[in-house]
């Protein structure tokens, strides 16, 4: 009951090679209490892509390390690892380059903000690149005044020749190179008569 409803685990005892492709595809968090490769041999089948995979984490038997192995940043997989290992009194083992070297992440922070990324490929390059060069970020609202580090301000890439970028706003930047985070700031909804499929 102490644990928070979103954070709540279900225990389910059956043949682990059934159970993977469920969980894999139903679960947003799965961890296994055992040995790495178990784990990775277990859910490898199943992995589709950064933006559906559900967190997965390794937790030895001592509950000595607590490891992410799927999913860091979109799946939360990384924060996961955090709560559990404090918890358990287990040292977390975060192996993401931003994490260890403390960089700005595009997609850990369209995750914290609820944005939806265009290019997932191109955020994982602007990431890269934020390790020696500076990288232009356009809002449509007002930007903190404090940038993280490697971000400077630009008020329209149509005027801001390098390249890649960050847009952040409803509509897509057309301009080449330039990622849109997105916000999901519409909701759409539908009626039907009551028995309708």
């Amino acid at each position: 009951e102490e644990v928070p409803e979103t954070m709540r685990a279900t225990a389910i005892f059956g043949k682990l090679k059934e159970q993977v492709q469920v969980w894999m595809r139903q679960m947003d968090g799965i961890v296994f209490v055992g040995a790495v490769g178990i784990a990775v041999r277990s859910i490898a089948p199943f992995i589709e892509n950064k933006a559906k995979d559900p967190a997965v984490i390794v937790l030895d038997e001592e509950g000595m390390f607590c490891i992410p192995i799927l999913a860091g940043h979109l799946g939360g997989a990384n924060a996961l690892a955090l709560w559990i290992a404090d918890a358990v009194g287990a040292v977390p083992v975060i192996t993401t380059a931003t994490d260890r070297k403390k960089r700005f992440a595009v997609d850990l922070f369209a995750k914290e903000n609820d944005l939806e990324i265009s290019d997932l490929k191109l955020a994982k390059e602007i990431s890269a690149l934020l390790a020696g060069k500076k990288i232009p970020i356009c809002c449509e609202k007002e930007l903190p005044e404090i940038l993280p580090e490697g971000l400077y301000c630009c008020e329209d890439f149509a005027e801001e020749p390098a390249r890649p970028g960050i847009y952040i706003g409803i509509k897509r930047c057309g301009e080449k190179g330039v990622l849109s985070l997105i916000p999901k700031a519409v909701t759409v909804g539908i009626g039907c008569r009551r028995g309708t499929d």
